[in-house]
């Protein structure tokens, strides 16, 4: 069973508002790189991709160890790190991602039928467009890093290891199961992933539950995407 973090609402809430400040300034980024008043022209998804992982994925990580100093805790203190059971939590969070893996493909394909019944348009996350398209290696080889190794990490860390045992502590259990789920689904920004992603966010968050352990979702959350990288883009680019 998961142990109670002491998390501060104060400090929490503190924590959130810099990093959507961040992820607000990485869209105005974006926006004056795309006018007229640009110093360089985007002929590449390169720039764009890393800015918007810069202002999101990359601010929580570099926001993460002061919240930490202000709650005096260290990472393994905060979130159940314990690399005595590295091999047991790999071993957990692929054999969860595996099992997962055919339920989310089953599930998405449900969903995305519903949708277009309620003539809801849909289209796949520009990151997916990329890979099933023509994309250059070198954005390819960005993209996989991201999914594979920063996003996880950074997500799980801001969902699973402090969103929800806070709400937690606060007595919403509801509403850190299910709200951080579906947050985590629509921070995603499309609609074909926002039900198969918030039932994954669930798992996750009962994975961590059950293993005190914040490593065994991120294996399970790294492998998930690792598996469906190569499913999206099977065959290297020419």
């Amino acid at each position: 069973m998961l142990s109670e973090k002491p998390w501060r609402l104060d400090l929490v809430l503190r924590f959130i508002m810099a990093l959507l400040l961040s992820i607000w300034g990485g869209g105005v980024v974006m926006f004056w790189l795309n006018s007229k008043h640009a110093p360089i022209s985007l002929h590449s998804e390169f720039i764009p991709l890393l800015v918007g992982t810069l202002s999101s994925h990359g601010a929580a990580l570099l926001l993460i160890p002061g919240l930490l100093r202000e709650h005096e805790m260290t990472f393994p203190m905060a979130f159940g790190f314990a690399w005595s059971r590295t091999g047991r939590s790999l071993m957990l969070g692929i054999m969860i991602a595996l099992l997962a893996m055919p339920i989310m493909l089953a599930l998405g394909h449900l969903w995305a039928q519903l949708l277009n019944l309620i003539h809801i348009h849909t289209h796949p996350q520009t990151s997916v467009q990329m890979l099933q398209g023509s994309a250059p290696l070198h954005l390819r080889i960005l993209i996989g890093v991201i999914a594979v190794l920063i996003a996880p990490l950074a997500e799980e860390m801001v969902f699973r290891g402090i969103l929800y045992p806070t709400l937690k502590r606060y007595g919403l259990r509801r509403w850190a199961l299910w709200g951080t789920a579906i947050l985590f689904g629509a921070a995603h920004a499309n609609w074909m992933t926002l039900l198969p992603l918030t039932v994954f966010g669930v798992v996750l968050a009962l994975l961590y539950e059950s293993t005190n352990n914040l490593l065994t979702p991120i294996v399970a959350h790294s492998f998930f995407n690792l598996v469906n990288f190569f499913l999206i883009s099977p065959v290297a680019p020419t």
